[in-house]
């Protein structure tokens, strides 16, 4: 019989684990949320007006303590670098990333589901591919970089605006 050898991540280890795990499934819970609260709303005719506002504000948190950070930091003067390509930064591109991130959720959600699964399906049915990942370099290498393929992977995205769009007007 085996002796049960003691783990040895400490417990701040243990709990970047568990904060990693759960930040990867911020996307699949708003996408729940609004679900949940469309389907309520059309069944029940309740004003849940606060769900919406739960999950808009949880993509939006990146920004909101940049925004809180720009109010009540202590170094005022900006430091500027020469750039020699135009890019955005500060306050502006944290506003920018925080309204992609808003509107790539059911995209994200479909993303990390789909992951966890198969990776689920690896290690416990399949027992192949299980070290199988592309760097990000060969995945752009595999990507066309083309109107279409845009459209194509993000029909979730597509399909679920048109589908919330006919139900706000129906509301």
């Amino acid at each position: 019989m085996e002796t049960q050898r003691k783990n040895p991540l400490n417990k701040l280890s243990k709990y970047k684990i568990l904060s990693n795990i759960i930040r990867s499934k911020q996307e699949f819970f708003n996408a729940f949320l609004i679900m949940l609260w469309a389907v309520i709303v059309s069944i029940y005719k309740v004003n849940l007006w606060y769900i919406p506002i739960i999950a808009t504000i949880s993509a939006i948190t990146p920004f909101l303590l940049d925004l809180i950070n720009k109010i009540f930091s202590k170094h005022k003067a900006n430091i500027g670098t020469k750039k020699f390509v135009n890019t955005i930064s500060g306050l502006k591109a944290s506003f920018i990333r925080s309204i992609l991130d808003f509107a790539v959720i059911p995209d994200k959600a479909y993303l990390g589901i789909k992951a966890e699964i198969k990776t689920l399906y690896r290690m416990y049915k399949s027992k192949k591919h299980l070290l199988e990942w592309i760097t990000s370099e060969e995945a752009e290498k595999k990507f066309k970089n083309d109107l279409f393929n845009y459209y194509q992977n993000m029909f979730l995205n597509l399909l679920l605006g048109a589908i919330f769009i006919l139900f706000i007007e129906y509301l």
